[in-house]
């Protein structure tokens, strides 16, 4: 069967996109997901934020790491964090070398924040350096050593290069509890901690960020729908066992719950040779709704219900988009057309109710605009980009608990089109994409700072 997916899959690319239907889906979705070698750099257990590197230099008593791209490189990232997220950390030599030093994983923004404990004449030094790269400091600051390579020789190198220059650093300059006093005054830890993910505590270190689309990024956006009212039914199990709304009137008792998801974006297998094939990008969404707006009133087989149009257009704009090779630009909501979700129940076992998610996202763009960092656009020639996937997926809901238990849905077509940094220049055409959505864990690569959609 899994052959049989794989030429199906190679067919998007000459006919469009397959049928994705409930005997495929599944042999599709394990093309989506990463492999062992795709997920080597969560083998080094990377500190997740600039600010507490230094407690981790004062563990290891070692220099720093600094993994830095545009976009937290654990997460969705630039052209260059999806090169070395993929090259330099399945060389398993490479990976146990960075184990000897404090590694840190860190957006560039936060790095070169006001925020950043990193003295700013060594920031300005790291700058004039490069934005990307490996970086490796001392508790100073100082600038032991630098590659923006994504070749592990050379990455391994300069990391040799950068510990023998530490081991020649008077004492006093290796210790590194000044940097720790200098990141808590700026990073000061919260008191408590209530929010909770899934059912789990979330890192209170990480807070999910809000902000409305931008012409240069999509990292984060803002969906506002319209209230649901104070009365709205919430759904109970009678004694009868059909788990219906409770009767309009009684209080609402659903809160506005935050939900965390893990995206994979990936190429699918197309006819022609595509040298990015191993490519992909994460984005983890946090999604604040109230979840019965997209769940059936009453749970019992065959009972639909259609997602609201700026939960749609909030996923068709902002995160089925294309980031395989770097960061993307969203779409406006008007330009998203032909898009649809809808919810039915499968079935019901106990309080635990099987869900189905089916459907379509389509969003499309032209003007002008340029296709490659650095170059203006060319006003002769009209760009067009554009996204068309068919949904597919199942879910098991807890009605009791009010959560999902388990949420694995597919997404695949065809993307077209490039912007300027999302790797696409030499890719423009129609060719096939696919998408995996499933619940974020609450394992320390999950923690990270994520886009967040508002219902």
């Amino acid at each position: 069967m899994l052959t049989t997916a794989i030429l199906a899959l190679t067919l998007v690319a000459q006919k469009g996109p397959i049928e994705l239907n409930d005997d495929n889906w599944i042999q599709v979705r394990d093309q989506i997901r990463l492999g062992t070698k795709a997920l080597s750099f969560r083998e080094v257990r990377w500190v997740t934020s600039i600010a507490l590197g230094p407690e981790e230099g004062t563990k290891t008593a070692a220099p720093m790491v600094i993994w830095t791209a545009n976009g937290h490189p654990l997460n969705l990232t630039s052209t260059y964090g999806v090169r070395s997220r993929l090259n330099l950390w399945a060389d398993a030599p490479l990976r146990a070398q960075v184990l000897q030093f404090a590694p840190v994983a860190e957006d560039w923004q936060r790095l070169y924040s006001s925020r950043s404990w990193i003295p700013k004449g060594s920031l300005d030094s790291m700058k004039s350096l490069g934005m990307e790269g490996i970086f490796v400091i001392s508790p100073g600051g100082k600038v032991l050593g630098f590659s923006a390579s994504t070749n592990p020789a050379e990455v391994s190198r300069v990391l040799g290069d950068a510990m023998a220059k530490w081991l020649q650093l008077p004492a006093g300059e290796r210790t590194w509890g000044q940097a720790r006093i200098a990141a808590e005054k700026l990073n000061p830890k919260p008191v408590a901690q209530t929010t909770r993910i899934n059912g789990s505590p979330r890192n209170p270190r990480t807070p999910s960020v809000e902000a409305k689309p931008t012409q240069d990024t999509a990292i984060a956006i803002e969906v506002k729908g319209a209230p649901l009212p104070a009365t709205a039914g919430a759904t109970t199990v009678n004694p009868g066992g059909q788990i219906q709304a409770q009767p309009p009137g009684q209080p609402r008792v659903s809160p506005i719950l935050p939900v965390v998801f893990r995206v994979v974006a990936k190429d699918l297998p197309r006819t022609s040779t595509n040298p990015w094939a191993d490519a992909f990008n994460l984005n983890l969404i946090s999604m604040d709704f109230r979840q019965s707006t997209f769940l059936p009133a009453v749970f019992k087989p065959h009972e639909v219900a259609e997602w609201p149009t700026e939960m749609v257009n909030g996923l068709a704009a902002g995160v089925f988009i294309d980031c395989v090779r770097g960061l993307p630009l969203s779409f406006e909501y008007g330009e998203v057309q032909n898009s649809k979700l809808t919810t039915e129940v499968k079935n019901i076992t106990g309080q635990i109710a099987t869900l189905r998610i089916v459907g379509n996202l389509n969003a499309a763009k032209s003007g002008y605009w340029a296709v490659k960092p650095g170059e203006q656009p060319d006003m002769n020639e009209q760009q067009v980009r554009g996204i068309d996937l068919q949904v597919l997926g199942m879910a098991k809901y807890d009605t009791k608990a009010r959560k999902f238990l388990t949420f694995d849905l597919v997404a695949i077509g065809r993307r077209w089109g490039g912007t300027p940094l999302n790797g696409r220049w030499d890719d423009l055409k129609p060719q096939p994409i696919g998408f995996n959505m499933t619940l974020a864990s609450d394992a320390w690569y999950d923690q990270i700072e994520s886009t967040r959609l508002k219902f």
